[in-house]
């Protein structure tokens, strides 16, 4: 992934009305994960643009202060790492993968504004590229159980999405139908499901299809009824979800009785 910086006009929509500080929050740091995705570096200025279209207010006002700001950077890292896991994807050498992680990092503010609180209890989050070295050096494995002393944004557990679990974090928790049907379709990844089944793309005949490995002969049916059809092929009967409109609310079926417990990137 190449990250190239350059400059951006942020919009700000003042006084736009939102239920919860931590909803606005999490718009907030939605609106920072986009412009890392895009390689765009995040200015102080911007963040308090992104921050006061959210809280409906500045900082002036009372309405927000800089570590909610700080914090919805953080947010952004961990949605970020989230949706670009194959950054610390065992295929990439520790060297490249802490190369990556500092060239996302460096891209949003430093947090040059601190409370007095703050400073005085040395309360710092731990950046990316930290996280990756310390994880790297711990040799954390899905053998391990880890006790996070601290009470963070989970970044540490963000680096390595095969061992979340045992951090008390899964991460495929907040992948949606829709993402996980386009990482399918694009061919980029596995996903495995309760019960021991997968999804995967394939190539049958003279064209790819997504197909449904691992069921049971009594789930021929009810795979039927919400939308997947079967085919004999070599004598043997194979699911696929069409590869239509209808793609990801078939997923959804899926995954509401069989949840998505494993993504992997595909090599």
């Amino acid at each position: 992934m190449n990250i190239i910086s350059h400059p951006q006009t942020v919009s700000a929509s003042p006084h736009l009305e939102i239920k919860t500080g931590a909803e606005a929050l999490l718009k907030a740091a939605e609106q920072v994960t986009s412009l890392l995705e895009h390689g765009k570096a995040v200015t102080a200025g911007d963040l308090r643009q992104i921050v006061t279209a959210n809280f409906g207010g500045s900082d002036a006002e009372g309405l927000w202060l800089w570590k909610d700001a700080y914090e919805a950077t953080e947010i952004a890292q961990v949605l970020f790492l989230r949706k670009f896991h194959a950054i610390v994807s065992c295929h990439h050498s520790p060297q490249s993968t802490l190369a990556m992680l500092t060239k996302a990092v460096r891209l949003l503010p430093t947090h040059s504004r601190r409370s007095e609180e703050s400073q005085a209890l040395q309360q710092f989050s731990t950046p990316i590229p930290l996280a990756f070295v310390a994880s790297r050096a711990a040799g954390i494995t899905s053998a391990d159980l880890v006790l996070e002393p601290s009470a963070g944004t989970g970044l540490l557990a963000q680096l390595f999405p095969r061992v979340c679990r045992n951090f008390g974090i899964d991460p495929t928790m907040v992948i949606a139908p829709d993402q996980a049907w386009a990482s399918l379709v694009g061919g980029s990844s596995i996903i495995g499901l309760a019960g021991g089944m997968t999804l995967r793309r394939v190539r049958v005949m003279n064209g790819y299809r997504v197909e449904l490995t691992g069921f049971t002969d009594g789930m021929r049916d009810w795979l039927r009824s919400i939308g997947l059809f079967p085919e004999m092929i070599n004598w043997k009967l194979r699911f696929f979800v069409p590869v239509t409109d209808q793609g990801p609310e078939i997923l959804s079926k899926l995954m509401q009785r069989h949840r998505l417990i494993d993504i992997v990137r595909r090599s």
